[in-house]
């Protein structure tokens, strides 16, 4: 039997005017300026709406210091980084608040890559602290170049 979708229909979307215009012209900048530019294109244009829905799901996010204790309790530990991420590999992090929480609901992160050791620290320090992890491709930080790892409490 021979698939009926066309080259321009191979994820079986039915492409509108506007998505094969947008294809035309993703394809063109791929040709003058290279694969970033299009991850570059890609991550503007979602940015602020995944924000948007993030900040709707799991909070604000609080700053720049990420602790994985109030993700647990709430509480701040005592020293800066209570979990030493550096061998977890995690880069663009960040740690979400629902108004009124009493702790965190999530802290997110967006690395390049994880290699094997870095995957090992994270569900070493999961393991130690009652933590799940969640690893996708649905970061907003460089889509296609980007993880999206995302830590929560254990029910």
């Amino acid at each position: 039997m021979i698939n009926k979708q066309t080259q321009n229909d191979r994820f079986g979307t039915n492409p509108s005017t506007l998505y094969k215009d947008a294809l035309k012209a993703l394809s063109k900048l791929l040709e003058a300026e290279g694969l970033n530019a299009i991850s570059l294109v890609h991550a503007e244009a979602i940015e602020q709406k995944v924000q948007t829905h993030r900040k709707k799901m799991y909070g604000k996010d609080r700053g720049k210091i990420i602790a994985f204790q109030r993700l647990i309790d709430g509480k701040n530990p005592k020293n800066d980084w209570d979990f030493n991420i550096g061998p977890m590999g995690l880069d663009h992090t960040s740690e979400r608040w629902m108004p009124n929480a009493k702790r965190a609901s999530i802290i997110e992160s967006q690395p390049y890559n994880l290699s094997l050791e870095e995957l090992r620290a994270i569900i070493k320090g999961c393991d130690e602290m009652g933590l799940k992890v969640v690893i996708s491709g649905e970061s907003w930080h460089m889509p296609g170049r980007t993880l999206l790892v995302e830590f929560t409490k254990r029910d």
